[in-house]
């Protein structure tokens, strides 16, 4: 199948609708590829450096008219496809219909993550210096800024995850690259968080809230995954793991020099990761165990994306640091098969291949 991307893969990213996926390469493209026909839709050239962030958003945005330009605001934005993007050049841009309406640019330093509330009236956005800010969408304007420096001065604590509450836009997490989770509640009358705890001895990847946020799913670079309950959280400001208080560990992958993201698969019951080794590993959520193992041919897979599950409900993509490709698989996770090899690119399990064409140089996300 054609493509214009070439290397390295370094974020991916699903429409509410599963009509759309989009990837963002190393020549600061975003390849927007339609779902159905599983092929390139468009190609986005909108940012000057990496594409590090994408967040997709299709309903309704009701007060947030201001952020259009005066011929788009006499349409019906019900049937609108929406698409906030971050990036190494500093910036975080709208589109609409993969037209660029507005340029946020009050960044100073290089944008690592993106997260829009449910109610699609703010937004966070995190940078490498450390710095996390709080947006009003529909008045264009930071509302405040939340600093969180290093331990050192040599080092840099990127922030490698912010993420709203699903069900409360008051709350939000982000996950500092030291290790660290922070807690805030904008309701309180500091910015001090409400929690921050550590939940990774080296580098932390990401978290993930769950769907109800009950749960928080963290994985990082000591070849780890945590599972905790974000009801019974370690106490505030303890600097060392508390594993009293980690519902589940996942282990058996191999992470600790690239950023692998562990994800929430299968309405939510299982935990899927890549991996240095070049395998992904599928972990069962409540009982820690490895049920599967996948064969992909490459030496890391640093991304693994899970599919929505309104369009598959095992099926994810995943890329390769040298794979110049991203690859579409929908198999089962079932228990007759616990701690099996199976083979991702397989012709018997139906997996559909996006190739990329080859390149030399091969850059990933560190």
């Amino acid at each position: 199948m054609p493509a214009a991307t070439e290397g390295c893969i370094f974020h991916i990213e699903f429409s509410p609708n599963s009509q759309y996926m989009a990837a963002s390469n190393h020549f600061n493209l975003i390849e927007i590829w339609n779902m159905n026909s599983k092929k390139l839709y468009k190609n986005l050239s909108i940012h000057r450096e990496i594409v590090t962030g994408i967040e997709f958003f299709s309903d309704n945005i009701n007060n947030n008219n201001n952020l259009l330009n005066e011929d788009d605001k006499n349409e019906d934005p019900l049937y609108d496809q929406f698409m906030l993007t971050c990036s190494l050049d500093k910036t975080i841009k709208l589109s609409k219909n993969f037209k660029v309406v507005h340029t946020f640019t009050e960044h100073s330093d290089w944008i690592r993550c993106i997260n829009i509330n449910s109610s699609h009236k703010n937004f966070l956005s995190g940078c490498i210096s450390s710095n996390v800010k709080y947006w009003d969408f529909e008045n264009q304007k930071v509302l405040f800024t939340i600093n969180s420096p290093a331990s050192s001065n040599e080092t840099l604590n990127t922030v490698n995850t912010v993420q709203f509450f699903n069900k409360d836009d008051n709350l939000f997490l982000i996950a500092l690259r030291e290790g660290n989770i922070k807690l805030f509640d904008i309701r309180m009358s500091t910015l001090n968080p409400i929690n921050d705890f550590k939940a990774h001895t080296n580098k932390l990847n990401c978290g993930k809230i769950s769907s109800q946020d009950l749960y928080l799913l963290t994985s990082g670079r000591d070849n780890c995954g945590r599972l905790w309950d974000l009801r019974n959280l370690p106490q505030n400001g303890i600097k060392e793991i508390c594993n009293n208080n980690v519902l589940m560990k996942y282990q058996g992958h191999k992470c600790q020099g690239f950023n692998i993201e562990l994800n929430y698969i299968c309405n939510e019951n299982y935990a899927i990761t890549g991996s240095e080794d070049g395998l992904i590993y599928v972990y069962e959520i409540y009982s820690g165990k490895l049920i599967k193992k996948y064969n992909t041919g490459v030496s890391c897979v640093n991304m693994v994306k899970p599919l929505n599950n309104k369009r598959s409900k095992y099926g994810f993509v995943y890329s390769g640091l040298e794979h110049k490709k991203v690859i579409f698989c929908d198999n089962s996770f079932s228990k007759d098969e616990n701690n099996t090899n199976r083979d991702c690119n397989d012709d018997k399990n139906d997996n559909q291949h996006i190739q990329y064409p080859g390149h030399s140089t091969h850059r990933c996300w560190k």
